[in-house]
């Protein structure tokens, strides 16, 4: 902050308070931000300590000898290149003022993700109190600086809702006190199980779209649970996988938790949860065998021999519902195979039939409706894409006598041909225009009206599904188009927004690599090793390649901040290792990605004096100073600068 800028903010608090604002008033917490260095968080949080008291300016000597003469939080866990002794100064005072349900509430903010939403609710189950009573601290929290709330507008879907936030350096500082009050464990388990139940809950409501703000957050919890609780890792895969399926930007990363999850289930080397692993990974290559630019046969054959690997230990006298649920996806699976070429279509058909009469039969008998519902459904599909073949296919599964509800002979005809009916089938799941596309030229008659009444009826069977529902509606649009307009000129529209996506998905695929490499790091803390933080640097830089530069949306400079960082923490590694020249190299980069923050070039300054390059150190020394003029390290890097100028005399005498 310059002096006016913290004028201007000191006027806006005032303001809200309904408090007047002198220019002598002004002129004395020039001295507050003196005292917090200039630094905007740190002094928004002393300034609200401040006009908490009923006579606020009569209070500011006291908080700038606090502030001035405080030591933060004294020993942490928490690396010091993390640490920030402004905001921790501000932070501290303002910690310790709270009483002491209020303090263990501030520190169990810090097991949420950071830089995150999370609302009122949320935060209730973790501090075990009432929505109400969660409301009032977090508004208190609020006038302190130390959170912050943005009030959603009512949609036709969710009522209005309040989302909290608080900075990502305050959660970090609350998550180093947690640990250090010994409660980190319990309160990462009680954030992981929290989310996978609210997850459960959207999955349940058939809503599973309405935890698409708190990605983070279940992201998050699944990276405590992968290493502390496979079991629960495993729940959260599965209550997140129509959510995952639903935004192709999230789809890679679903599919990647199913890897972590299985090589954890063999290592682990318990049967029951390598079982669910393995169910949960072939689900996930059913879905990427979807996917653009993919092999299909072999992504399919692969989550043939998951589901093959899962039945080991899923029998039906052992496990019958696990067997029956493993049975339903097989179902899926042979259906998607019956229609690529070269497969043996009839036998393909003849084995999702059999896998699907077998779930509805354990269904059944376990009288698990909701499940005997789906694989009802399941059957229903069959019929219709078996076609004129289904009464041979019945007869040789020897299942006896065809149940009512399964037989449509007496309702007439098909609407469509049954190779239409099929390709409509293939049209409903494909999940790239590319194969739409192929499939609307080889099968003109998918663009018939005639295939309306079909429609209606699928639309009719999964009218509890939000999500089928939804993409439907979205196909049956898309047909609409092309019968107005031609299949041509409505892909050729389609392609740029299907690139931007693509190219969106592999964004978002490197960030959360890098974001892992990064935290893999940082809690590594002191033992992570050169190797481990060049990766990490790598990975950054990938982010900044050009091919990324034309998505909108993201905050190139925000990233670049924090690319920076990463680059320091490369510094350090280099420097704790004794190369001072790559030191240094990455100390430049960080200044190159953000130029305007002194803390690099005070570092930069420290190896070029270690390094005898005295006249660099002080040309870099002033830009430091020139950006943050009351740092704390001036005056040492002063003082080291010029015992370096006297020794290099010496030589030189």
């Amino acid at each position: 902050l310059s002096q006016a800028e913290a004028v201007e903010l000191a006027r806006l608090r005032f303001a809200v308070k309904k408090l007047a604002l002198t220019e002598a008033h002004e002129a004395e917490l020039i001295e507050l931000v003196r005292a917090v260095e200039f630094h905007t968080m740190a002094f928004d949080i002393a300034l609200s300590s401040l006009l908490r008291r009923r006579n606020p300016m009569s209070h500011l000597p006291r908080i700038l000898t606090e502030l001035r003469e405080g030591k933060g939080f004294g020993e942490l866990p928490l690396d010091e290149s993390q640490r920030d002794g402004r905001v921790e100064r501000s932070l501290a005072r303002s910690y310790w003022e709270l009483d002491e349900a209020l303090q263990r509430r501030f520190r169990w903010l810090g097991c949420f993700a950071p830089a995150a939403p999370f609302t009122a609710a949320q935060a209730a189950t973790l501090w075990e109190c009432s929505p109400t009573e969660a409301e009032d601290t977090l508004t208190l929290f609020e006038e302190a600086s130390l959170v912050r709330g943005e009030v959603l507008a009512a949609t036709p879907i969710a009522p209005e809702t309040v989302l909290w936030d608080q900075h990502s350096l305050l959660r970090l500082y609350g998550w180093a006190l947690l640990r250090q009050a010994g409660e980190g464990d319990s309160a990462a388990a009680r954030h992981a199980s929290l989310f996978t139940a609210l997850m459960r809950d959207a999955e349940d409501a058939n809503q599973p779209h309405t935890m698409r703000p708190f990605v983070p957050q279940l992201r998050h919890a699944f990276t405590w649970a992968i290493k502390n609780n496979l079991a629960l890792a495993l729940n959260l895969i599965s209550q997140t996988a129509n959510l995952h399926a639903a935004f192709f930007e999230l789809a890679s990363e679903g599919f990647r938790w199913t890897e972590q999850a299985l090589a954890a289930a063999r290592l682990r080397g318990d049967n029951n949860l390598l079982a669910q692993a393995l169910g949960s990974y072939g689900n996930a290559l059913q879905r990427v065998a979807t996917w653009p630019e993919q092999d299909r046969r072999a992504r399919l054959l692969a989550a043939l021999a998951a589901y093959d690997e899962a039945l080991r230990f899923r029998q039906p006298d052992t496990a019958p519902l696990a067997y029956a649920m493993t049975q339903g996806n097989l179902v899926n699976l042979f259906l998607a195979r019956a229609e690529l070429p070269g497969e043996e279509r009839l036998g393909r058909l003849g084995q999702a039939l059999s896998a699907a009469w077998r779930a509805y039969s354990l269904f059944g008998q376990l009288q698990h409706e909701h499940y005997r519902q789906q694989a009802q459904r399941q059957l229903l599909q069959l019929r219709a894409a078996c076609g004129d073949d289904f009464a041979a296919l019945w007869a040789g599964l020897g299942a006896g006598a065809l149940p009512q509800w399964l037989d449509t002979t007496d309702g007439g005809a098909e609407p469509a041909g049954e190779a239409a009916t099929r390709a409509l089938l293939a049209f409903l799941n494909s999940r790239s225009s590319t194969e739409e596309q192929r499939l609307l030229t080889e099968f003109p008659a998918l663009l018939d009206a005639q295939m309306e009444p079909l429609l209606d009826r699928i639309s009719e069977e999964y009218q509890d599904n939000e999500e089928l529902l939804a993409i439907i509606t979205r196909k049956r649009a898309l047909l609409r188009a092309c019968r107005e307009h031609g299949v041509e000129k409505v892909f050729a529209q389609l392609r740029p927004s299907d690139a931007q996506a693509a190219l969106g998905a592999r964004f978002q695929e490197a960030l959360n690599q890098y974001l892992v490499q990064q935290q893999s790091a940082l809690e590594a803390g002191e033992q992570a090793t050169v190797a481990q933080w060049q990766e990490v640097a790598a990975a950054g830089e990938a982010l900044l390649g050009e091919e990324f530069t034309a998505i909108s949306g993201i905050n190139f400079e925000a990233l670049r901040e924090n690319i920076a960082s990463t680059y320091n923490h490369y510094g350090t590694a280099h420097d704790n290792a004794g190369d001072k020249e790559a030191a240094l190299l990455a100390f430049e980069r960080a200044i190159a990605l953000q130029p305007g923050f002194a803390m690099w070039r005070r570092n930069r300054v420290g190896m070029l004096i270690e390094l005898g390059r005295p006249d660099e150190a002080e040309a870099e020394l002033d830009r430091a100073r020139d950006l943050e003029p009351e740092a704390t390290r001036l005056p040492d890097l002063e003082a080291q600068l010029a015992t370096a100028r006297r020794g290099k005399d010496a030589e030189e005498a």
